[in-house]
């Protein structure tokens, strides 16, 4: 059942269009991203959502109730900010009371809501502490504590592992997945980091310039983006501008004959321009045999289990490659051969 529901939603700024016709459904329960670049709108969903701006156009609706004018408090939503926005001056167990307190509840009442909070988040034992004393993770735990205890509906969370270093941030992103599926709370998450959005949803929208670009499962968005911005944003990616096709296969600008070997592909090559061809570096292999392309290694670089590889064709286009074969040990210079996974080429 969706819990949010966002139905032809627009928004401007004086003359800048920021939104345009966003349609969302976000079922109860669901950890949903919403990815972008910086300035694509997300965080205006985010604003719309939490009741501090309101929709010029459309519906926003929490359980089938229209809650477009509704102000923040009434909206059984609560919010995770970047920068976190703790109080310094208290310590851990003000900060996370903070709002029980306004809600006049008992202090028996708050204590014991607090505990269970906090254990949940791994701070058991924390009350005490000062702000100021928390490491970056910790301060982390204390927001999302602050925000939890409130037992909101749906959960905003605006970019918060943004400042974190990648192991940290690597970390928390578990933990806050784990949390999230114990908790059973929709979580809806703003982001600009693919990464953070990849592993951590149930599902994704990726939004470009005020409008939703495809609404899928990390997997799918990976594998069969919908749109040349999707194939490009989600994951590395080669890009290649089309400037012929025939019925087997398109060529670059710079003259390369890709081969379409696939029955779907080609079904594409009969009905539409091809103008972009995107091929994932994993789809590349080193092939023993003459392959279909071949290349001269540029630049060789280790990243633990992964090795990339860029290469500079007989085309003259530039390519990475993430290297599979372990055996294989590539030398900048070294010329090679290179086979395709047909399947997994995107054509656009």
């Amino acid at each position: 059942m969706a819990i949010l529901k966002l139905s032809g939603i627009s928004k401007s700024f004086g003359d800048t269009k920021v939104l345009e016709d966003i349609n969302l459904s976000i079922e109860e329960g669901e950890f949903f991203s919403i990815l972008g670049p910086s300035g694509s709108g997300k965080t205006t969903i985010l604003r719309l959502i939490a009741g501090f701006i309101f929709p010029d156009t459309g519906e926003i609706r929490i359980n089938d109730r229209v809650i477009n004018q509704l102000p923040p408090e009434k909206r059984e939503v609560n919010i995770v900010f970047q920068n976190l926005a703790l109080f310094p001056m208290m310590d851990v167990f003000g900060n996370v009371s903070f709002g029980l307190k306004n809600k006049g509840l008992s202090k028996s009442q708050i204590k014991e809501k607090v505990s269970k909070i906090l254990e949940k988040v791994g701070l058991k034992g924390f009350e005490k502490r000062k702000i100021n004393e928390l490491s970056g993770g910790q301060k982390q735990r204390v927001a999302l504590a602050r925000s939890l205890v409130m037992e909101p509906k749906i959960l905003l969370l605006d970019e918060p592992l943004s400042a974190l270093d990648k192991k940290l941030k690597e970390q928390m992103m578990i933990e806050l997945k784990l949390l999230q599926k114990e908790l059973k709370t929709t979580f809806v998450y703003i982001t600009h980091d693919q990464s953070e959005a990849m592993v951590m949803s149930n599902r994704i929208a990726v939004i470009n310039e005020g409008k939703i670009e495809q609404i899928d499962t990390p997997y799918k968005l990976y594998n069969y983006p919908q749109t040349p911005f999707v194939a490009s944003f989600v994951g590395e990616n080669n890009r290649f501008k089309i400037v012929a096709q025939d019925e087997k296969s398109v060529t670059t600008e710079k003259g390369w004959k890709i081969p379409i070997d696939t029955e779907e592909n080609r079904q594409k090559l009969k009905k539409m321009k091809i103008k972009e061809v995107f091929i994932r570096p994993e789809s590349f292999f080193i092939s023993p045999s003459k392959g279909i392309l071949s290349g001269y290694i540029r630049s060789v670089l280790f990243d633990g289990p992964h090795t990339k590889v860029f290469i500079e064709t007989e085309y003259g286009d530039d390519i990475l490659i993430n290297l599979k074969d372990k055996n294989f040990k590539p030398s900048e210079g070294e010329r090679v051969n290179l086979g395709i996974n047909g399947d997994e080429i995107r054509l656009f």
